[in-house]
């Protein structure tokens, strides 16, 4: 696979910025590279792998202009407040809430709800969190977009021969004619 990327992808101008995964893991001889990190989608952030591309995507943003602006110290306390939560998703509702109690919406003319605004569309271009003010997503905002997307995404994209979950065990007897659709044609 990693030959195959490296082939079809390497004269593209944006593939001077792709970075390789390393595999320093202590069981392998030496050092082993691919142009992909080789995710276990059913382990999470449990997965090492899923560690060292959080860690090689940090790094790559440290590097960034864009990183090193200073953001009001209410907005820091609310971020921490979100993740401290241990909730993957919270409410726009619940977010203003916090920030209130963290002291934002205090300045004239710039009222709480444009104040969070304005946070979470820099935490979101930052990838801290996710948000969108479309009407439709606004009242959400993601802390955790592994533990909201992609762990229940894992439970369909998988290989339901060795990954038999209790969600599938439970669709396949409510629902055969839908679990043999989507095992048999992923629709």
């Amino acid at each position: 696979i990693s030959d195959l990327l490296y082939e079809e992808f390497r004269d593209s101008p944006a593939f001077a910025s792709v970075q390789q995964f390393v595999d320093r893991d202590d069981k392998a001889d030496g050092r082993r590279t691919a142009w992909f990190y080789p995710v276990d989608n059913t382990a999470g952030l449990g997965d090492r792998v899923v560690g060292a591309a959080m860690r090689q995507v940090e790094e790559c943003v440290e590097q960034e202009d864009y990183v090193k602006c200073r953001v009001p110290f209410a907005w820091l306390a609310v971020l921490d407040g979100l993740r401290g939560s241990g909730r993957p998703a919270v409410s726009l509702r619940e977010t203003e809430e916090l920030a209130a109690d963290m002291g934002m919406g205090a300045a004239e003319g710039l009222p709480l709800g444009e104040e969070v605004q304005l946070m979470l569309a820099h935490l979101s271009g930052l990838g801290m969190v996710m948000y969108h003010s479309e009407a439709s997503l606004r009242g959400l905002v993601i802390v955790s977009p592994v533990e909201f997307l992609i762990k229940p995404f894992s439970l369909i994209v998988c290989d339901f021969k060795i990954h038999m979950e209790p969600q599938h065990k439970m669709a396949r007897k409510r629902l055969p004619h839908l679990w043999i659709r989507l095992t048999s044609r992923g629709v």
